[in-house]
């Protein structure tokens, strides 16, 4: 937006609340579990024998990151506006599981729907935890300065080896959830999305006939959208409706 409507938010802000959340996730998600790894480690006696290139470390650093986005989910989970969104979320979810069911698309028919989807970014976000914990601690932990080095040094110089591994992690993990969709029926695919299936216990709420009146209009906005060839043309309306840069049919996902 260029912040000259009413209520208009200026790009300035949207960049600065982006970077500010981008910043505030790494602190938190990456920079906090290396730090909090070199403690615990410490604290039960890790040595140089039982801790070979820092891969101990590595491990707990990754359990840590497990733990952290788990207990952050639940946490915001009590808070009541986001319990809300949650709700939303989880008619959003139910609605579009009651499409795909080829069912029609009435509150009866939709809150009989399970609130869980295999497409949820949820379910991105734990494969990417899960990618990361296999992937991560591979890399030595002593890359760039020895394992006997203060433990503040250690965690800082870790934070090099998180920043250049994201885009290794995410696309890893986005071509698995891709992989995911074909293969749906696999036994293994549902091993694999089950961590993030059962997270979607805390970022869902079961919605309310009010909630799922939303959620059944939105869908069908967007079905309408995709019939009428918005969604491949990019056009942008009142209503919002836009493509992905690539021009592609747009796939109603969650």
């Amino acid at each position: 937006m260029d912040g000259k409507g009413p209520g208009a938010v200026s790009n300035f802000a949207i960049g600065l609340t982006l970077v500010t959340s981008l910043a505030l996730g790494f602190a938190l998600f990456n920079a906090a579990p290396q730090f909090v790894s070199e403690l615990i480690v410490r604290w039960m006696g890790g040595d140089l024998a039982t801790n070979k290139n820092g891969l101990l470390t590595n491990y707990v650093a990754e359990t840590v990151k497990l733990v952290f986005i788990i207990g952050y989910l639940s946490a915001i989970s009590f808070y009541p506006p986001i319990r809300e969104v949650f709700r939303y979320h989880g008619a959003e979810h139910k609605a579009i599981n009651c499409l795909e069911d080829g069912d029609d698309l009435t509150v009866a028919n939709v809150q009989k729907c399970t609130r869980l989807h295999p497409r949820c970014g949820t379910n991105f976000v734990i494969i990417v935890f899960v990618v990361s914990f296999l992937l991560q601690p591979l890399i030595p932990r002593d890359l760039f300065v020895p394992l006997s080095s203060p433990t503040w040094l250690l965690a800082l110089t870790r934070l090099p080896v998180e920043v250049a591994m994201m885009p290794v992690v995410a696309g890893v993990s986005y071509e698995l959830i891709r992989l995911a969709g074909k293969m749906k029926n696999a036994a293994w695919v549902k091993i694999a999305l089950a961590p993030g299936l059962a997270t979607q216990l805390i970022t869902t709420a079961e919605p309310n006939d009010a909630h799922t009146e939303v959620a059944i209009a939105a869908l069908e906005a967007a079905r309408r959208a995709e019939e009428t060839g918005a969604l491949e043309n990019g056009v942008l309306g009142e209503d919002g409706i836009q493509s992905d840069e690539t021009n592609q049919p747009v796939q109603i996902t969650t």
